[in-house]
Formats: structure tokens, sequence, C-alpha cells
């Protein structure tokens, strides 16, 4: 877990998650561009990304910059989240 976007991008950096789960409104850089980075990085851009967000209007955006998934946290349940996250390992 990251509390900045600096802190996230510097984290996959260096522990190559699995999957990256990741908000769109954070400090110091934000989602976008975290998941710009990413996808330049040729160490991390194969690193599936799971965008959660408040914000309905941003989901094509973020697909289109990388993005496997984008919800919005208010159209879905914990669960519902759970399940497409687990859906991204089968």
């Amino acid at each position: 877990m990251a509390l900045d976007g600096e802190e996230g991008l510097r984290k996959a950096r260096e522990s190559k998650p699995d999957l990256i789960i990741l908000d769109l409104i954070l400090p110091k850089l934000d989602g976008f561009n975290v998941l710009r980075e990413i996808k330049k990085d040729n160490a991390i851009k194969h690193i599936p990304v799971i965008v959660l967000t408040n914000l309905s209007d941003v989901t094509d955006k973020a697909i289109e910059l990388g993005a496997d998934k984008c919800l919005v946290k208010s159209d879905y349940s914990m669960s519902d989240i759970m399940e497409k996250i687990k859906s991204q390992f089968k």
C-alpha cells in the first residue's frame, strides 16, 4: 500500500507485484500519471492494473491509458470488487 502516487510507482518498480489496484485521486502524482509511467516501464508494464475510482466519467480514459479494468466504487459492493480482482487471475 502507498499513500501517494510517487510512492506507489516506486513500490511497483521495486516489488513488481502480481496486480496493482490504483486510485486516481492521489497526492504528489495522480493515478493517471502513475498509470502512464507503469505502462512506459518495460519492467512493470505487464502487471495488470485495476483502477478503483469515485469518478464515473473517467473509465474510458483509464482503459485507454492501459488499465485492465476501471471500476467506479459506488457501482460495486466490496464482494463484487473482490470477484473482479479474482477474475483477473483466471
